[in-house]
């Protein structure tokens, strides 16, 4: 009767819903808690964000495996089916968790997001290709056992630690444009690399990169360098972006026979004669520079696009005189001096003369040059500003013993 009692007791509390954890074992966290748990389970419970959701969604039902919506059960198996490329670019996204369970995907682009969390990549070992570009991430250590990886673009993200990269011989892409970095260490032993690009950043040195003579892609640009020689050891270049990084000479160029496309505006250049070596040289930006003579370019029959426009000479200093005669060294591709256009303070020109005469004290004269060239069947314009700076004119008046004041001839007298 005792037993009976009991069995009795146990059906009314199962039938009640009052059996402890009957059902935990198998119930699944909502997305809306936001909890994420693994395969089987909805889609939505193992991406929890739900714009990856969808992604992940759509991804299935390429494979034919006919999803309603996130409500539906995916397994690993099937997760394991998607190959290849997962992109979801400019989608929204938040979180990448669950990308975890991914296994078999060998590229990952998830550009253009809200991503501040790279973590559940980490296990991703079959990945070749990662692409993170313009989130939120400020840490790329997840990456450090990816062995590979042979592309991997984080740029533009507040990230100013590299040092992830270190150990991933096989990488032949990098880019890290827009973003914090000063160190490139990392970067001294991936002697793999055909690109590197880390425009935009804050590096004054770029020794590390000396030894990666396999380098064809190379970007510095908008970054303060201090020792650009290093890049005359990078005889495999093809293309070079120093636009903006304070460069003063090319020098370090001579030796580089491949380059095809060289990018060097808004630099403080003034002497181009390396670029008549430049064979093979297609593509040449040199606009907002200091050049006076383009006698190098005259025999670049390879070019595509020139740009020559927009330099800004400053001459050496001279002393302010009530006249004052300046040569005009401005030469074309032909070697012809260049006829100013524009000369400040009514001055005059006769080749290749400019001439002032002055009423006033001035701290500086110029001029402008605009002319056009034509090199086989390609157009520039090369023109720009010549300042001439002047002294201002210290010299103190005479006062003689009969106590008469005189004064240089130009001096502006004042009471």
């Amino acid at each position: 009767m005792k037993k009976l009692c009991t069995v009795i007791l146990f059906l009314t509390l199962l039938l009640n819903g009052f059996v402890p954890n009957a059902h935990a074992k198998t119930e699944s966290p909502s997305a809306d808690n936001n909890l994420q748990v693994a395969p089987p389970a909805a889609i939505k419970d193992v991406f929890p964000d739900p714009a990856m959701a969808n992604e992940v969604l759509k991804s299935l039902n390429l494979k034919k495996l006919n999803k309603k919506s996130t409500s539906d059960t995916v397994t690993q198996t099937e997760l394991n089916s998607l190959t290849g490329s997962f992109q979801a670019i400019n989608k929204g996204i938040k979180s990448i968790e669950g990308v975890e369970y991914l296994q078999n995907i060998t590229e990952l682009d998830v550009e253009k997001n809200q991503i501040t969390d790279i973590a559940p990549v980490a296990n991703l070992k079959k990945l070749t290709t990662l692409l993170i570009n313009t989130n939120q991430i400020t840490d790329i250590s997840p990456v450090a056992d990816l062995a590979n990886l042979t592309t991997f673009y984080c740029g533009n993200n507040p990230i100013n630690d590299i040092s992830a990269v270190q150990n991933l011989t096989k990488l032949s892409i990098f880019n890290c444009y827009t973003a914090n970095v000063e160190d490139i260490s990392p970067v001294k032993n991936l002697v793999n690399l055909k690109t590197l690009s880390l425009g935009s950043n804050n590096i004054h040195d770029i020794s590390d990169i000396e030894k990666l003579t396999a380098l064809e892609y190379l970007s510095f640009s908008n970054n303060p360098v201090e020792n650009p020689e290093v890049i005359g050891n990078l005889t495999n270049l093809n293309t070079l972006w120093l636009y903006n990084a304070q460069i003063r000479n090319i020098d370090f160029t001579a030796n580089l026979p491949k380059l095809k496309s060289v990018y060097l505006y808004n630099n403080q250049i003034s002497n181009i004669s390396e670029v008549s070596n430049w064979a093979n040289i297609e593509y040449l930006e040199l606009n907002n520079n200091q050049i006076t003579d383009i006698t190098p370019v005259a025999n670049l029959t390879t070019l595509k696009t020139l740009k020559l426009n927009d330099q800004i000479i400053t001459n050496r200093e001279i002393p302010f005189q009530k006249n004052i005669s300046i040569e005009n060294k401005v030469m074309d591709n032909f070697g012809n001096i260049v006829t100013p256009n524009n000369i400040s303070d009514n001055g005059t020109y006769n080749s290749p003369t400019l001439s002032w005469n002055l009423n006033e004290t001035k701290d500086n004269l110029s001029y402008d040059f605009t002319t056009k060239i034509t090199i086989l069947n390609i157009n520039a314009t090369y023109s720009g500003t010549v300042i001439q700076p002047l002294t201002k004119d210290s010299t103190r008046p005479i006062i003689t013993a009969d106590g008469k004041v005189s004064y240089p001839e130009g001096t502006t007298k004042t009471t």
